[in-house]
């Protein structure tokens, strides 16, 4: 009921002072629930970035899993680059195996370099608890051109659990730069050492 109550300083249609559409964003964040996730969808297509970004935060507190779609939105729709960052982030801090396709989906699909960096470190964040994260990067890896997004990428592979990066590490020790075979081989190193 609380959500429903600030829908209308929500809607930028309906209100005009972005300050008070960020503090409604925060608000349904603090308030949470099916109710509170709904209403702060409407601010994902809001003119202010500024109220975008503060969505996208508060959708992580409103329903951390259940936002997953949501910020899967602004990290596939926004043309703010911070907006997208900010849904990397908070995708990365909800931290759970829904959190892993649509991080999958920016690593592999994104043209900008540091998104797919920031998407590549948040999976190997969530490969500490999640062990399929291994093949999601695997996969990355292999169809990656960027020889810095192949970097973070073998030292995301470093810190999936139970060692199930290491096949992939394996294969990376034998790239064609340089950086990223060193940097495989110290890092496979380290994992078998870890035992």
């Amino acid at each position: 009921m609380a959500a429903l109550l600030l829908r209308r300083s929500i809607d930028d249609d309906l209100e005009r002072v972005s300050a008070v559409r960020s503090e409604a964003a925060k608000g349904l964040g603090d308030i949470g629930g099916r109710q509170a996730l709904e209403t702060l969808g409407i601010a994902l297509d809001d003119k202010d970035v500024t109220v975008r970004l503060n969505t996208v935060e508060a959708l992580r507190w409103a329903g951390t899993v259940f936002a997953v779609p949501f910020i899967q939105e602004a990290l596939r729709n926004d043309v703010s680059l911070g907006v997208r960052l900010k849904a990397v982030q908070m995708l990365r801090k909800i931290g759970t195996q829904f959190s892993t396709q649509p991080l999958q989906e920016a690593l592999m699909e994104d043209r900008n370099l540091g998104l797919r960096l920031s998407a590549a470190d948040a999976l190997g964040e969530i490969g500490k608890k999640e062990r399929q994260v291994a093949n999601i990067l695997g996969e990355a890896l292999r169809a990656e051109k960027n020889s810095g997004v192949r970097l973070e990428i073998v030292k995301s592979l470093g810190l999936v659990r139970e060692r199930a990066g290491l096949p992939f590490l394996a294969a990376a020790m034998n790239d064609k730069d340089l950086t990223v075979r060193v940097h495989a081989t110290e890092i496979y190193g380290r994992v078998l050492g870890l035992q």
